[in-house]
C-alpha cells in the first residue's frame, strides 16, 4: 500500500511537471551580458555576446591623471566607454564589472 503511494505521487509529479513545461510562458531573456575585466597596467578586455576585444588604454590616447590610480582609472573610462554604448553595471569587484543592456 506504502509503495502504491508513492508511485501515484511521482506520477502526479510528473504530470504536473510535464503540463507546465508545455505552458511555460516566461518570455526569453530581455538582457543581454558583457564583461570588462582589468588585466594590467593599462590593459583592459571588453568581453561583448560574440565579441572579444583586448585594448591598451595608454596607447589609444586615453592620459592617467597625476596621483590617480591606474586600476580604478582604466576600469572606470573602459565602464563609461560602454555606458555610451548603451550598457549598465549590475555587479564588481576589483577587477572587473559586469554589464548589461536590453536587447
Amino acid at each position: 500500500m506504502k509503495n502504491l503511494f508513492v508511485i501515484v505521487g511521482i506520477a502526479i509529479a510528473l504530470i504536473v511537471t510535464a503540463v507546465y513545461a508545455q505552458n511555460d510562458s516566461r518570455p526569453a531573456s530581455k538582457w543581454e551580458y558583457a564583461m570588462i575585466k582589468y588585466d594590467g597596467p593599462d590593459k583592459v578586455q571588453f568581453i561583448r555576446p560574440g565579441k572579444f576585444e583586448f585594448i591598451r588604454l595608454f596607447q589609444t590616447g586615453v592620459k592617467l591623471p597625476k596621483d590617480a590610480h591606474d586600476e580604478e582609472f582604466c576600469v572606470m573610462t573602459a565602464a563609461n566607454q560602454m555606458a555610451a554604448e548603451g550598457w549598465e553595471v549590475v555587479n564588481l569587484d576589483a577587477t572587473r564589472l559586469m554589464l548589461r543592456r536590453a536587447k
